[in-house]
């Protein structure tokens, strides 16, 4: 019987077994052969450049890359082909369709295709036929066009993410109402501009705890509703710009955990019991991330964010706040970690003896009023990671007290404040990872002291720090990327073991007294962006290891006492956009293969040298030259009728991107606070005074000759640049007329023609120059009348045409009404003599037409001109007849006469 009893178990057995691995299927222990060939088929259909699916030979599919089953019946239940890698590139990731044969996994629960590139294709419909799916991520994948609806038909999904596929569009949401199970759902990125309904949709789903809606141009937003998510824990919001008030049903949920708002244009007051951000948020008790930023919120802090006693990170900066921060708001966050009240105007009231009741790793004060003491609180936090006082009116001194905490500061900004006395010490990170330190603009003074080695990035420039760089520094601050000295009083020789730094990307040493000559050991440097050593008392030769950069886009060498020629090793600079030698004691000739090697070259200004000789011609290949500068020098010869290659300054747009990658740049750094990098800078001489350009550099085109012993007349080419805003030819010889065209330079601001040999009439297209705020035409031998116009009349400086004796009319005295030889001072314009002849014979034409249809159509008019017609001649017939005769008898009655 217990034999009977055995059998019977395992043929039971072994029936429950075929039943679970498919009676009658071709299938294994292992893998269901149906199930494989459906996967090799999808696999046929893909292009793996990764090697993501070298895996996929053999019989056992349930051991390839990405493929799991069930233990029990052999199915294949998840396939997760999720890019594992950082890359987005198209090389490195899937390519390719999703073939129809994944309808064959019958019992497949989990689908990940995220983090590949499809190309553009649509959602396949069929993934709506999957029935057993519960999880399905599709998120960054470059899917396109319209969600299918059929995903609708995964009645056990639990899990959605179709996130960041930027080509996606929902027009409706209701398909995610029949998805009773869904628990999270993430449409970040997608377009949901017609998707009236996706409120109503997603709140007809009470299992729903993750709703992530970032990105997606949602139409509206309903300041009240009745909810029903009652199980939501995470809601992101953000970036939707509704332009409203905060719905107060935003603040009901008892769960939430995660409340992302950010960037919506959610405007109003925080304080109000009926605004915003009512009191009642101090009963969410669940909080953790609370983020507001962004947004236009104006009033006070409500206290009651005291009370969320589990609140972790508190980010409300980029509002219009105001008002006290008082202890009372932070009085019970004990798991406050994160707080981000940057760029407001709230005023921080805390005792120096509080003791916070948390350990903050993240601090951002920025444009805060929290000084003017440096705040003794901070001493209690051990955990800083991110310190953010910029602006925040601190003019005390760093405590000693600070070196204690600084070993796990990673970003330390107190720029723009009058912090005093000596720079702070740091100690060493534990972890060895990268800082940032950014004190400028403050009052420090003293030497500067080495930091720690695992700086990366320092700012102190625009401080009183004196003396000399340790000539060690390469040594001790190897990881520098960033060293930013200017504006101070430092001296003595620049150390030669900056050269060390060879992960260098910006150097500014400008506004010192730094002396002796620049090191020339620079070959090494393969990644500076950015050399400025202008303003200081640098002699000797540029030193040629310059032309070694390869990635420098910006050499700044103005107001020094630099000599000699311009070394020929500089051609190499082949990304150069900025190159200014100005105010030195350089010689010799403008070397020609500036035009043929420097062809990305924006800037070119050299002004205030020795330099002598021609403008080369190869300076004409310079097409992205915007501000050319060769004043002040002992240059001879004429302006080359090619200058109308400089094309960038005939442009009307401006390409940031391409020009001016440096100045300013203004970058997102790991942390999310906003840091100038290095403010791109460059002194022009432009209406009558020297102006330094810094953010609006990229707007500004000029042309600056002045004061050289250039010849010849002003070629007419140069009317081309349309663009140019300043032109100054002053203190040269030019000769002959002032290019009647100058009027097409409709952006000029600053015109200085002053201190030549110009003569002939003042143009009257002058007087088209609207943005004309500066003109000088004194000392040369220009005659005529004045033009007149409306931006003309506002000049009304005598001195601005002084030293030409032949000019009148406004400002100076009226002209005498004596007749101008015609044309004199203009050269014959064919086309308007055409005109006018052309105008007077179509005229006469007109005229002559008008007349013969009135009389072929009028007879009594034609009959009447007629009868004139005969009656005048025969009046002269008569009159000519007796004429004659009594001429007759003058002439022969006197002959007769005489004879009788």
């Amino acid at each position: 019987m217990e034999k009977l009893a055995t059998v019977f178990n395992l043929v039971l057995l072994l029936i429950v077994n075929l039943v679970f691995n498919g009676i009658g299927a071709d299938s294994n222990l292992s893998c269901i052969k149906r199930e494989r060939d459906a996967l090799l088929k999808f696999k046929q259909g893909l292009t793996d450049d990764s090697g993501q699916l070298l895996s996929w030979i053999g019989e056992d599919c349930c051991t390839w890359k990405g493929v799991s089953c069930s233990n029990r019946t052999g199915h294949v239940v998840q396939l997760d082909l999720r890019h594992r890698q950082v890359s987005f590139a198209n090389k490195t990731t899937l390519r390719g369709e999703i073939n129809h044969s994944l309808l064959n996994l019958t019992r497949l629960d989990y689908l990940d295709l995220s983090l590949n590139n499809f190309q553009g294709a649509e959602i396949p419909a069929f993934l709506g036929s999957l029935k057993n799916l519960k999880y399905l991520n599709l998120s960054h994948a470059s899917f396109n066009g319209q969600v299918s609806h059929h995903l609708g038909n995964l009645s056990n999904l639990q899990y959605l993410d179709l996130s960041w596929n930027y080509g996606l569009k929902v027009d409706k949401l209701q398909w995610a109402s029949t998805l009773p199970s869904l628990k999270h759902l993430d449409l970040s990125g997608l377009k949901l501009t017609e998707a009236v309904d996706w409120l109503e949709s997603v709140n007809m789903l009470p299992s729903l705890v993750e709703l992530h809606v970032s990105s997606c141009s949602l139409p509206q937003i309903p300041l009240f509703l009745q909810t029903n998510f009652t199980s939501l824990t995470v809601l992101d919001l953000s970036t939707n710009y509704f332009n409203s008030s905060i719905p107060q049903w935003l603040f009901n949920f008892s769960r939430i955990q995660h409340l992302n708002l950010r960037e919506n244009g959610f405007r109003g007051s925080m304080s109000s019991d009926i605004g915003p951000i009512p009191a009642s948020i101090g009963r969410l008790s669940s909080l953790k991330r609370l983020d507001l930023s962004h947004n236009y919120l104006n009033g006070s802090v409500p206290e009651s964010v005291g009370q969320l006693f589990n609140l972790e990170l508190l980010n409300i900066h980029n509002n219009s706040l105001s008002g006290i921060v008082s202890e009372r708001h932070f009085s019970k966050l004990a798991s406050l970690t994160t707080l981000y009240l940057y760029r407001n105007s709230l005023v921080l009231d805390l005792r120096p003896t509080w003791v916070p009741p948390f350990q903050i790793q993240e601090l951002a004060l920025f444009s805060c009023k929290v000084g003017p003491q440096f705040p003794q609180w901070l001493q209690t936090q051990k955990n800083l990671s991110i310190l953010e006082m910029s602006n925040t009116s601190i003019s005390d001194s760093i405590p000693d007290w600070f070196e204690s905490i600084s070993s796990n500061i990673v970003l330390l900004d107190l720029s723009l404040n009058q912090i005093g006395k000596n720079l702070p010490k740091l100690r060493k990170s534990f972890d060895a990872s990268s800082r940032f330190i950014y004190l400028y603009s403050n009052k420090f003074e003293g030497p500067l002291t080495p930091f720690p080695s695992d700086v990366i990035e320092l700012d102190v420039s625009n401080n009183f720090l004196r003396g000399q760089i340790p000539q060690d520094i390469g040594n001790m601050m190897p990881r520098l990327t960033l060293l930013h000295l200017s504006n101070n009083s430092l001296n003595g020789n620049i150390p030669v073991s900056l050269c060390k730094m060879e992960g260098l990307r910006f150097l500014d040493l400008s506004e010192n007294q730094f002396s002796g000559g620049i090191p020339n050991c620079w070959s090494k440097l393969q990644h500076l962006r950015v050399m400025d050593m202008s303003s200081n008392i640098l002699d000797d030769h540029i030193p040629s290891s310059l032309g070694s950069l390869q990635q420098l886009r910006s050499l700044h060498l103005r107001n020094n006492s630099l000599q000699g020629k311009v070394p020929a090793s500089l051609e190499k600079l082949k990304h150069l956009h900025i190159l200014d030698l100005s105010e030195n004691v350089l010689n010799g000739t403008i070397p020609p293969w500036i035009g043929e090697g420097l062809s990305s070259l924006s800037v070119l200004d050299v002004h205030s040298n020795r330099f002598q000789g021609e403008i080369p011609q190869e300076l004409c290949h310079l097409t992205s030259l915007r501000i050319l500068s060769l004043a002040r020098n002992e240059m001879t010869g004429t302006i080359p009728s090619c200058f109308h290659n400089f094309t960038a300054m005939i442009a009307k747009e401006v390409s940031m991107k391409e020009q001016w990658p440096y100045g300013p740049t203004i970058f997102d750094d790991l942390f999310g606070f906003q840091s100038v990098v290095y403010v791109e800078n460059v002194w022009v001489y432009i209406k009558g005074m020297q102006l330094k350009y810094t953010k609006t550099l990229p707007f500004l085109f000029s042309i600056d000759l002045s004061r050289n012993r250039f010849v010849g007349e002003i070629p007419n080419q140069l009317m081309n640049l349309l663009g140019l805003q300043n032109l100054n030819l002053s203190g040269n010889n030019f000769k002959g007329q002032i290019p009647w065209k100058i009027g097409d330079l409709r952006q000029l601001q600053s015109l200085d023609l002053s201190r030549n040999q110009l003569s002939g009439l003042i143009p009257t297209s002058l007087s088209q120059l609207n943005f004309l705020s500066v003109l000088k035409l004194s000392f040369n031998k220009l005659s005529g009348r004045i033009p007149s116009g409306s931006q003309l009349q506002t000049l009304d400086d005598k001195s601005i045409y002084a030293g030409n004796s032949g000019l009148c009319g406004f400002p100076l005295d009226d002209c005498q009404e004596v007749a101008l030889p015609p044309d004199e001072g203009r050269p014959e314009d064919e086309f308007e003599i055409l005109w006018f002849y052309g105008c007077m014979g179509v005229g006469f034409m007109t005229g002559f037409v008008g007349v013969s249809s009135t009389l072929y159509f009028k007879d009594s008019w034609r009959d009447a001109l007629f009868r004139l017609v005969d009656k005048i001649y025969n009046k002269f017939r008569v009159m000519i007849v007796v004429s004659k005769n009594l001429l007759s008898r003058k002439i022969y009655g006197g002959r007769f006469g005489g004879h009788a």
